[in-house]
């Protein structure tokens, strides 16, 4: 992937799937996103906005990071327990308990209360996917032309196996 990409370009793969996040007094529906940790920090918000306690590893098969807005609304803290349940690849129900690690702070409440964050090595496994990815984000560096890099990707990757997408078509309420 690398070679269709202009120099400086930063990607990262991820599993992103719906679940369900409980302990003993709440539960909520969320968005599991299994990432690289080191190369999530340098495409997303998430590698800054640690507000409390530890940042992922790359293989930390544990932990997981929640928003402030969530941990408050379970009314918990970092340490404890957050279950997850999903479905799985077999279209079985996954379960698994992760220890709270760190914290994370964003711009707006939804963000917090919407998404957690979990090593990709913990969501393929709690999901069975081996070394399966749902999505790869891409961070152009300034200057360059989306539309070159996203023809280059769409030319290169198998279409029967990869879907691309600019930024355009995944956000055009943000288009001006």
């Amino acid at each position: 992937m690398s070679a269709n990409l202009p120099p400086g370009s930063q990607w990262s793969r991820c599993v992103c799937v719906n679940a369900v996040a409980n302990n003993a007094r709440h539960s909520s529906g969320v968005t599991l996103v299994g990432i690289e940790p080191r190369a999530e920090a340098k495409i997303s918000f998430i590698g800054t906005a640690i507000a409390k306690g530890d940042y992922l590893e790359r293989q930390d098969s544990s932990s997981i990071l929640i928003g402030q807005a969530l941990l408050d609304k379970f009314e918990t803290r970092i340490g404890r327990k957050l279950v997850l349940m999903s479905q799985d690849k077999e279209q079985e129900i996954a379960s698994r308990a992760f220890r709270i690690a760190g914290v994370f702070r964003a711009e707006m409440e939804s963000t917090e209360k919407q998404f957690v964050f979990v090593s990709l090595a913990a969501g393929q496994k709690m999901l069975k996917l081996g070394h399966g990815i749902s999505e790869i984000a891409v961070l152009l560096p300034d200057g360059y032309g989306n539309r070159d890099a996203h023809k280059k990707l769409k030319a290169a990757l198998p279409a029967d196996q990869f879907e691309v997408h600019n930024w355009r078509e995944l956000l055009p309420f943000q288009t001006a």
